[in-house]
């Protein structure tokens, strides 16, 4: 779904 790819990209980007 793109809500959950978006949630998932922004959870990488933080954690980076």
């Amino acid at each position: 779904m793109i809500a959950f790819g978006m949630l998932v990209a922004t959870l990488s980007k933080k954690e980076k």
